[in-house]
């Protein structure tokens, strides 16, 4: 069965990071605002939505979809009336390892995109089944460090800011040094570890890992 990832949420920063993240695993990800129409129902949708900060209106909308299943980033689940349909809830912040650990589990253990993106030749970095190779030699990364070096890669060449990278990874509620040692964790496993010099510093603005 085909999945398909609808998010809600009044917060757009925080719906864009919902999105990045979705979008690592399914090819059909839709970004909704509170007021627009819902989609038509089918098989395999799932809702990631704060439901908190929805009108009654919207919620009673929700409750109506009879086969779609949700991960709420709130508390408060039972304002759905669908507890057998709710598949996580995330208090903010949250390491969104987790959020990626439960987004393929939707998908059976098998998202649709996770044997397809990033991939490339064994030489250097490369993505395959889940893991990051430097040289066909597999990095040993905790869930920050994988998430950090996956919005890096997604952006390779490109200058990913820090606040960018301080959403993906904290929801942009973290001290200010924690990216800056995550960082350094990850030059010590790739440019340290291989020799190599991936992961720049662009000055007053972010990071950017090279191709």
């Amino acid at each position: 069965m085909s999945v398909r990832i609808l998010i809600l949420s009044r917060d757009a920063l925080f719906a864009r990071m919902l999105y990045n993240v979705a979008r690592e695993y399914y090819t059909d990800v839709k970004l909704l605002s509170s007021d627009s129409a819902l989609p038509s129902e089918k098989d395999g949708d799932v809702f990631l939505l704060e439901p908190d900060r929805l009108p009654a209106m919207r919620i009673s909308e929700l409750k109506q979809r009879k086969n779609t299943r949700f991960v709420l980033f709130s508390k408060t689940a039972v304002r759905l009336e669908t507890a057998e349909r709710v598949e996580g809830v995330f208090e903010r912040p949250f390491p969104t390892a987790l959020l990626r650990e439960k987004l393929v589990k939707l998908g059976g253990g098998i998202a649709d995109r996770s044997q397809t993106v990033r991939t490339g030749s064994d030489k250097g970095l490369v993505f395959r089944g889940n893991t990051f190779y430097y040289d066909g030699v597999p990095l040993a990364l905790t869930g920050t460090e994988y998430s950090l070096l996956s919005r890096l890669y997604d952006s390779r060449g490109e200058t990913v800011s820090k606040d960018e990278l301080t959403s993906c990874l904290w929801n942009g509620d973290s001290p200010s040094n924690n990216l800056n040692v995550y960082i350094s964790y990850l030059r010590k496993k790739l440019d340290d570890a291989f020799g190599v010099r991936l992961i720049k510093t662009v000055r007053g603005e972010g990071f950017r890992l090279e191709k």
